[in-house]
């Protein structure tokens, strides 16, 4: 079992069920800034250790990128890692 099958479901369910409040959206905005970064790291070593994953970091994603989202600094960390998870899922 890799590390990822516990922590990217992890960030993810941060992403798409927040706690309510700013501790909340503060918790939604570093994982989807987490995710990103994962997916740039992991779209640059050539491995396939999340590929399974890949339809659930991207749905994760454009919900950070959501109309109903109000919070712009949450949708601009769901843009940036959109751009390295579609890398990731290329």
């Amino acid at each position: 079992q890799s590390p990822w099958d516990e922590l990217m479901p992890l960030l993810l369910q941060l992403v798409v069920s927040p706690e309510p409040g700013a501790q909340g959206l503060e918790r939604k905005e570093a994982s989807l800034h987490t995710v990103g970064y994962i997916c740039e790291e992991i779209a640059g070593l050539q491995t396939d250790c999340l590929q399974a994953k890949s339809d659930e970091i991207l749905t994760a994603v454009v919900a950070g990128m959501r109309v109903d989202e109000s919070e712009l600094s949450v949708k601009l960390a769901a843009t940036k890692a959109l751009c390295n998870a579609l890398e990731f899922a290329h």
